[in-house]
């Protein structure tokens, strides 16, 4: 099915942009913008807007608005995919809120370099996710895919990028009736991006309306810095609703940087608008309908995921079967018979990937659960081997009074006296020897004189080698 539909909500309208074609080279043939009084009303909007259109069938992308998402950028130390896939999975379920499942977590890759990857990590509460789909699911439609509104933006920045010309990487403000949404591109890939809340006409009145909008912009290009240092925005543009022009004036001088005013208009075809109002914005939703699904975010549930690789299972199984049917077909009665076992071995298979998912999900905890425990011993055993190591090269001059061990830096730290201070750095050599021992050096050593005789009191510090 080459068609695909984009569909985003806001709080007074319904947007809808449909493309026929592949991925990145299909041509957007209509926008659509209902507007929205009731919620209740979300499923019989959305289905005169796709009779409007004339979309019977197609692929849905549904848009979830950038200020109910969380996404933090995230480096992990590899490049290799399944190794990542794990590291993103295991990051979502520890630092982002997806407790009792109420949280959906998905990832893009943003860039890889000496050994490290880049990733947008982003998580979606499901009930949102929940709310959107159920009119989707009224009007006759399977969403497999949900995506975020800067991804949108991006993908309307890399169309209007085929007329403008501008330095990467790109940072595009587009001003909404719900949000302003700041997105940073480069190469077609988003960098960052950031909502901010701004009410667009009143903002763009006055100097002093529109410097919380500026100030907004230059904290989100500082928080850039710290997440992709090395990266600075070399082009700014300004598009969506309100007056861009004078919101122009104001950020040009506020932010010392050119900024280019583009239309959401400009860089979609004519024939394809109609009679679209100006007083909605259609960056988003055509941007999402016309990117290389590559390029895309996607966020989806686990249910939702699951149930698209059934359908493709089945299709296959279908496309199989409908093959060795027309082959067997010459056969006449064997063919018939051939049938009706692929049929059964079918159904065999869909049971088969029922029972296996509960299993699979087990495995995949007590794999984690063993991984974890593994570590644990890996670091009991490295400071085992290190403790016994030191009392097996301690000679009998040399008495150990005290010895702590630092979690946190990995180290042994040793009290005891000796016969004299020769006797200590000979101990300290002995101990720079052993194995699982990265460094040794001298805390302090003191010379007392004692009812024995002379004494020297050390501390030295033993530094473990990491597990």
């Amino acid at each position: 099915m080459a068609d695909r539909v984009a569909i985003e909500w806001t709080r007074s309208s319904l947007r809808l942009a449909w493309v026929q074609g592949r991925h990145g080279t299909g041509r957007l043939r209509g926008v659509v913008v209902e507007p929205l009084a009731e919620r209740a009303e979300m499923a019989s909007v959305l289905t005169a807007a796709l009779r409007r259109l004339g979309v019977r069938a197609a692929r849905v992308v549904v848009i979830l608005p950038r200020d109910q998402v969380i996404v933090r950028v995230v480096r992990f130390p590899t490049v290799q995919p399944a190794e990542l896939v794990s590291m993103i999975t295991l990051y979502g379920k520890s630092q982002l809120p997806s407790a009792n499942g109420q949280m959906v977590i998905g990832s893009q890759l943003i860039e890889q370099r000496e050994g490290f990857s880049v990733v947008a990590v982003t998580a979606c509460r499901h009930d949102l996710i929940e709310r959107f789909l159920n009119p989707v699911r009224a009007a006759g439609l399977r969403s497999e895919r949900f995506t975020v509104s800067s991804w949108g933006v991006a993908g309307w920045l890399t169309l209007t990028s085929r007329a403008i010309s501008l330095p990467e990487p790109v940072a595009v403000v587009h001003c909404d009736e719900d949000r302003t949404d700041l997105v940073v591109v480069r190469h077609d890939r988003l960098l960052f991006s950031r909502s901010i809340g701004l009410d667009v006409q009143r903002a763009s009145s006055s100097v002093e309306s529109v410097e919380p909008l500026a100030q907004e912009l230059e904290r989100s290009v500082a928080m850039m810095k710290r997440e992709l240092p090395g990266t600075a925005v070399r082009s700014w543009v300004l598009t969506g609703m309100g007056s861009l022009d004078a919101l122009k004036a104001h950020l040009s001088r506020r932010l010392a940087q050119p900024i280019e005013v583009v239309e959401p208009t400009r860089p979609l075809p004519p024939d394809a608008l109609g009679s679209l109002s100006t007083a909605a914005s259609p960056v988003a939703v055509a941007g999402a309908a016309s990117a290389d699904g590559r390029a895309l975010l996607y966020l989806s549930p686990p249910e939702l995921i699951e149930q698209a690789r059934h359908r493709r299972t089945i299709r296959d199984l279908s496309v199989t079967s409908a093959l060795v049917i027309g082959i067997l077909g010459l056969g006449g009665g064997a063919g018939a018979v051939q049938t009706v076992r692929l049929k059964r071995a079918a159904e065999r298979l869909d049971q088969a990937l029922v029972h296996m998912k509960p299993l699979a999900d087990q495995v995949q905890r007590t794999m984690d659960t063993v991984q974890a425990v593994e570590s644990v011993l890996a670091q009991r055993r490295g400071l085992a081997t290190v403790l016994a190591g030191i009392f097996r090269v301690t000679p009998a001059s040399v008495a150990l009074e005290g010895l702590t061990f630092e979690r946190e830096r990995q180290q042994v730290t040793l009290r005891g006296r000796a016969s004299s201070t020769q006797e200590v750095l000979a101990y300290l050599d002995r101990l720079k020897a052993l194995a699982g021992v990265a460094d040794v050096h001298l805390g302090h050593s003191t010379r007392r004189a004692t009812s024995l005789g002379e004494r020297t009191e050390f501390e030295l510090i033993v530094a473990k080698e990491p597990s």
